[in-house]
């Protein structure tokens, strides 16, 4: 994911959120239904431990950016 902005809504509520620069993840789970996809990604909050998170994007949020999604071939 490069410098990528969602907008959308949870519920009743709205969201916006910003992710700068370059990020890295591990798709952990794809709903196609709702085009959703949850990642496993390195915390974003500086000057901690480095930890894992896991998030979940909505694909039809995004506003801009790019998301890039590689799938790892089988070993033929």
């Amino acid at each position: 994911m490069t410098d990528i902005k969602l907008k959308g809504h949870k519920g009743l509520q709205a969201y916006s959120t910003h992710v700068s620069g370059e990020l890295v993840g591990v798709v952990s789970e794809f709903e196609a239904k709702k085009h959703k996809v949850k990642v496993w990604q390195p915390a974003l909050q500086p000057n901690t431990y480095p930890t894992v998170e896991s998030a979940s994007y909505r694909l039809e949020d995004l506003k801009s950016g790019t998301i890039q999604v590689y799938r790892v071939a089988e070993n033929v």
